[in-house]
């Protein structure tokens, strides 16, 4: 189906169901950007899974194996740094680490800074097989990407504005613009402190009781 002259998608049809729903058009336009990243996650994920099927890897194994090596030398953290910067729960990541240990692509050493704990560390197959896993990776973005322009028009930053970016046709048609807005007033409320009032957006929360149809609350 087009909208226009772009193909609509899921997040079209969410769109379209909050706005019968009746949803303030700023909270409207929050929803689908926060969706529409979401979306392109996924995009992602979709695009890299043969490659790591061809390398023995999941999602999830992938995403531990390179925050090691983001660390950097020696490429060591301890379980709970992993658990923080992988997004992954406890119990995921103790799962994952078994896995991959049993792969042979990290190894365990005692932290003689602390008896509690120990050092999860890459071994030289897990730096590899992260290289292999990072190359393809890349490539999947450049699938996920296909017909985004590649190097945007820099813009001067925008000047400081009176009025509260809360234009309805501003969050419904151009989601990521409308975002921009939003962070540049908070930019400028820093530079230059007014008394607080409640904005748009924060007014249009206070009716909803329940989650929008598409939206999960929580973590």
């Amino acid at each position: 189906m087009q909208d226009g002259d772009r193909p609509r998608d899921e997040v079209d049809d969410l769109v379209a169901a909050w706005e019968e729903d009746g949803l303030a058009a700023p909270l409207i336009g929050m929803l689908e950007l926060s969706k529409r990243a979401t979306r392109v996650t996924w995009l992602v994920q979709q695009a890299l899974r043969a490659d790591l099927t061809d390398l023995g890897l999941t999602y999830a194994e992938f995403e531990v194996l390179n925050v090691l090596r983001r660390a950097g030398e020696p490429y060591r953290l301890k379980p709970s740094e992993l658990t923080r910067s992988a997004f992954l729960t406890s119990g995921g990541t103790s799962n994952v680490l078994q896995r991959l240990q049993k792969a042979g692509y990290v190894e365990r050493e005692a932290n003689t800074g602390d008896g509690r704990s120990r050092w999860v560390q890459l071994t030289s197959a897990g730096l590899r097989v992260t290289g292999q896993a990072l190359r393809a990776a890349a490539r999947a973005h450049e699938d996920a990407f296909t017909g985004v322009p590649r190097t945007p028009s820099a813009r001067p930053p925008t000047p400081c504005a009176t009025s509260s970016p809360s234009s309805a046709a501003a969050a419904t048609a151009d989601p990521p613009r409308y975002a921009a807005r939003v962070s540049n007033a908070s930019r400028c409320r820093t530079e230059r402190p007014v008394k607080h009032s409640a904005t748009s957006a924060e007014k249009s929360l206070r009716p909803v009781t329940g989650a929008p149809r598409g939206v999960t609350l929580g973590p």
